[in-house]
């Protein structure tokens, strides 16, 4: 599960990091109305896809009625298993500080570091260079476990965010390696992501495969909800550096490391 979800992560990180080049290539083709154009050709694709082409996972003896008290029963059962909602909570810290990360990042690449005519190339090889942490994840998990690719993914984050935030600080940096240590750093946090979600997804839902679409569900709405609680404050918080951006990747990373702590494989 945690293989297959590494691969169905990867697609849903590196999307964000890739539209604003299809964005703009969509602009260079038509002008800016395209993009709400593309929107609902987005949609329609998407829905004819899902309708056409997913057959329904559950066998019938396992499926339950669409009524209220059964959607209640299932909803209370997710939210008071304490595996789920410690998972969701390090998933929300994940998503956090990768939220927070876009949140700023046109302003980094173009004010900061003068990067801003070709921020979306930036941004795709960004995503490329990221993508590496879902391919190795899915190669070692199953070799590691979960629980240990997770929690270490944390705490090399803290790491290189700690060291990047002690060396902007101090000065000492060279002028000419400080938007290197950022792209370097900016990576980082799509690899953690990479290497990171699937596992907690998989984590998070091992034990509720009978109601598997409530769960997924719930982790999804409370995990991307609550990270824009936290992207919303660093993005606010831009002041012309990274140093918002990567505090917050550094208290994020270093919570969710605390918290793995007491997550059950």
């Amino acid at each position: 599960m945690a293989r297959i979800s590494s691969f169905v992560m990867m697609i849903f990180i590196m999307i964000p990091a890739v539209a604003p080049s299809l964005g703009a290539g969509i602009i260079a083709i038509s002008d800016w109305h395209g993009v709400f154009l593309a929107f609902i050709a987005f949609a329609v694709i998407g829905a004819l896809w899902l309708n056409i082409r997913q057959a329904e996972t559950l066998p019938p003896a396992a499926r339950r009625p669409l009524r209220v008290g059964t959607l209640y029963a299932a909803a209370k059962e997710v939210l008071s298993d304490r595996q789920v909602m410690l998972a969701t909570l390090i998933l929300t810290l994940g998503f956090g500080q990768m939220f927070g990360l876009l949140s700023s990042a046109q302003q980094l690449f173009g004010e900061t570091y003068g990067k801003g005519e070709n921020f979306h190339l930036w941004f795709a090889a960004m995503a490329l260079l990221s993508g590496s942490g879902t391919i190795l994840n899915a190669t070692f998990v199953m070799r590691f476990g979960m629980r240990r690719i997770a929690k270490w993914a944390y705490v090399m984050q803290t790491i290189v965010s700690g060291v990047a935030l002690t060396l902007i600080l101090s000065g000492v940096l060279p002028q000419g390696l400080e938007f290197p240590l950022f792209f370097f750093w900016a990576v980082s946090v799509f690899f953690m992501a990479g290497v990171t979600f699937g596992n907690l997804n998989a984590l998070a839902l091992q034990r509720m495969g009978h109601i598997a679409g409530m769960a997924a569900s719930i982790v999804a709405a409370i995990s991307t909800l609550a990270a824009v609680l936290i992207a919303a404050p660093v993005g606010l918080l831009y002041n012309g550096t990274a140093i918002p951006a990567i505090t917050a990747t550094l208290i994020c990373s270093g919570i969710a490391w605390a918290l793995m702590r007491s997550l059950n494989d």
